[in-house]
């Protein structure tokens, strides 16, 4: 099984060369991942990575999964157009934060915003993505 069929995710399938390489930035980091980090990630429930693949849609409609009942909350982490253009290692750099992020938003009840960002970075860091997330904090200065 390919890694990223693990998880429940909506690339633009056939929508072009940026979807494909978005798509293989995201399976690089997965393939990356310490195992049980893999495996704690496959694990968590209605979360849904989305890459936009055109300028100017958002998050819309979601194939409907048989594991989502009306009560249930979930999470949906986009990823925006605009991140095709970053350079391939801060692509990898947004991508492990966003995993990190899903993970300790799963795990911690504290909702300070500012501090699950650093934290997340520290994780992805930790993973061993530093120069990847380096490489994000950089892109973003710019």
């Amino acid at each position: 099984m390919h890694l990223i069929d693990s998880l429940q995710h909506e690339f633009g399938g056939g929508l072009g060369r940026d979807s494909q390489r978005f798509s293989e930035s995201f399976g690089s980091v997965l393939a990356d991942l310490p195992e049980d980090v893999f495996r704690d990630l496959c694990a968590t429930k209605n979360v849904f990575f989305i890459f936009t693949p055109f300028q100017g849609a958002e998050v819309k409609i979601l194939r409907s999964e048989s594991g989502i009942k009306k009560d249930q909350t979930f999470r949906i982490v986009n990823f925006p157009y605009a991140s095709i253009f970053m350079p391939h290692s801060a692509l990898r750099g947004e991508v492990a934060h966003e995993l990190a992020h899903v993970l300790l938003t799963h795990e911690s009840v504290s909702r300070d915003l500012d501090k699950m960002e650093d934290e997340a970075d520290r994780v992805a860091s930790n993973w061993g993505f530093r120069n990847e997330i380096n490489a994000l904090r950089d892109y973003w200065k710019e």
